[in-house]
């Protein structure tokens, strides 16, 4: 599933190369926030063995992420865009653990899993400028967003303050990490220009997720929001 994915997301980048043989070709990079709202289990791991420590409660934290990378915009008008490309995005949660007492400097009792997931994501979104005025521009933008799977990490923080790091998410958090992840976007792309040539964005979003990030852990998505600043560079 994560080949043919790659494949797909590969093709529609291609599309958007030789579209912009005909029009103006923008090139730009981007980072920005991600804010999720996951709905988690009622049942996190409470039954966790130790040799002699009890477990009194476990909870799930979400953790915000964030992305970066690269995209390109490209239209037959100045109104009407389309833009894509690709991101390095990292998401993830916390799994907190309360013991029956105080274990300080305890090398063996957790305090704390931190699940980091690593996707590869690539937005696909049209544009239509509704605002266009000497150097500044508002469009809203409808898209969606595919993201792949790449690696992924559970970080343990022990009581005495080590860390012990895997690559390979054990059982510790009940995880069962998604591959590929899928969302519908709006957003309102705000620029400014500062050359003939360069602009910079600001981009709000809110989103909406079909697949959970993770299939044990979280019951459900709710809406998404976050978003993106943007330097973009007229190449054609």
């Amino acid at each position: 599933m994560k080949k043919t994915s790659c494949i797909l997301l590969g093709l529609i980048s291609l599309a958007f190369v030789a579209t912009a043989q005909e029009s103006k070709f923008y090139f730009g990079i981007g980072g920005g926030v991600d804010l999720y709202r996951y709905d988690f289990t009622e049942d996190p791991v409470d039954d966790l063995e130790h040799d002699y420590a009890q477990i009194n409660e476990t909870s799930y934290v979400k953790i915000d992420g964030y992305s970066i990378g690269a995209r390109i915009n490209v239209g037959p008008t100045k109104k009407i865009r389309f833009s894509t490309g690709i991101y390095f995005s990292q998401k993830g949660y916390k799994l907190e653990y309360t013991w029956d007492d105080d274990y300080t400097g305890d090398a063996t009792v957790p305090v704390e899993s931190v699940v980091e997931i690593n996707y590869l994501s690539i937005p696909l979104r049209f544009n239509y400028r509704l605002i266009g005025k000497n150097a500044f521009h508002i469009s809203p933008s409808l898209g969606v967003v595919a993201a792949v799977n790449v690696s992924e990490e559970e970080l343990s923080i022990m009581a005495d303050g080590s860390e012990i790091s895997s690559s390979n998410i054990s059982n510790l958090t009940n995880s069962d990490i998604s591959d590929v992840l899928f969302n519908a976007e709006f957003s309102l792309v705000i620029g400014m220009n500062l050359s003939s040539i360069i602009f910079i964005s600001i981009e709000p979003y809110v989103a909406k997720s079909f697949i959970d990030l993770d299939k044990n852990v979280i019951e459900g998505t709710g809406i998404n929001y976050g978003g993106i600043v943007g330097l973009n560079f007229r190449i054609l």
